[in-house]
């Protein structure tokens, strides 16, 4: 996790935790399906990400209730939510912005 995040945001993850080691999901898209186990982290950053552009195309920050309130966060990230909400308020305090 450290250096995915390092490599592809240029972040060094500050008290990275996890948070939901047996997340899991199924979905099917376009005729594929997915079951997938996925583990979820929480961590703090100090600075402004620096993606790498061949790994991210784009970006945004802002507060856990401004993501949980948007209307196209995929199915399972709408289940994270509620499952992430009494874990996150350690790591909320950090203002919202934007690129």
């Amino acid at each position: 996790m450290h250096r995915r995040l390092k490599e592809e945001l240029g972040l060094q993850a500050l008290d990275l935790e996890l948070a939901l080691p047996e997340f899991s999901y199924r979905a099917t898209y376009q005729g594929v399906e997915e079951y997938e186990l996925c583990p979820v982290f929480l961590s703090r950053a100090s600075i402004e990400p620096r993606p790498d552009a061949s790994e991210v195309a784009d970006y945004e920050w802002m507060t856990f209730d401004a993501f949980a309130g948007r209307p196209d966060i995929s199915p399972w990230a709408q289940l994270q939510v509620g499952l992430l909400r009494p874990l996150v308020e350690p790591y909320c305090s950090r203002t919202a912005f934007r690129r």
